[in-house]
């Protein structure tokens, strides 16, 4: 089975945008069990992060089918993430900060320092709109699958 990056985060974080920016498609899914499975990605709604109980099903997905876990945090949006949860993951982690595009720098500054607490060695800040920082989260993917 080809492993494929889980995808984490809230709804409306931009998930989905990330999925179709990996696989350059946004019209292969597949739905089982309220995750999305695509060729290259698999999409895990926010309700997994929102209760608790649910925490492990991410790591044990993540675990069992995925080359690595992006963790998804929108500018614009309250931070949900347990401190350290990277930590439970032996795959590659990285925290990508969606609608950068949508703050003021000193808000980013915030989420950014939130976003460290994930435990993530690598984090990607990102806006689909302006395209900025798709490329450098392009070479992070690419060097991950080779």
């Amino acid at each position: 089975m080809k492993r494929k990056w889980a995808i984490v985060g809230k709804n409306n974080s931009g998930k989905t945008k990330l999925a179709d920016f990996i696989e350059k498609d946004s019209n292969n899914k597949k739905v089982s069990l309220d995750l999305y499975y695509r060729d290259k990605t698999i999409e895990i709604p926010g309700e997994y992060l929102e209760m608790n109980y649910l925490n492990n099903a991410i790591i044990m997905i993540s675990q069992n089918q995925a080359l690595g876990t992006l963790f998804v945090v929108s500018a614009d949006d309250e931070f949900i993430y347990p401190p350290n949860f990277a930590k439970s993951f032996t795959r590659i982690c990285a925290t990508v900060i969606t609608k950068i595009d949508l703050v003021e720098e000193i808000k980013l500054k915030e989420i950014h320092e939130k976003a460290l607490e994930i435990g993530t060695e690598n984090i990607f800040l990102v806006s689909n709109k302006t395209h900025e920082g798709l490329d450098e989260l392009e070479e992070f993917i690419k060097g991950c699958e080779d």
